[in-house]
């Protein structure tokens, strides 16, 4: 998790100040709810924008088109990616 947090730093500091991540959206598919919640609070210290959870890789479509991400999060180590 360590790395996770060490490469959304790196990712931060690139942002401009000017960045309106109150209107941008994160769709995180992830089968491990507890690193779903650690990864938005992780998060939630800088983005104020919308977060989706989808905890069911065969559900990330219809997420994905519902919610329409400008970033997605994936695990690609969850079933069936394995």
């Amino acid at each position: 998790m360590e790395h996770v947090l060490k490469g959304y730093a790196a990712v931060q500091s690139e942002l401009p100040a000017e960045s309106p991540s109150s209107s941008a959206t994160i769709l995180v598919i992830d089968d491990d709810r507890e690193r779903f919640c650690f990864l938005e609070r992780a998060l939630r210290k800088e983005f104020t924008g919308r977060i989706h959870y989808v905890g069911n890789p065969f559900e990330a479509e219809a997420a994905f088109v519902q919610h329409r991400p400008d970033v997605v999060v994936l695990d690609m180590h969850m079933p069936p990616f394995r």
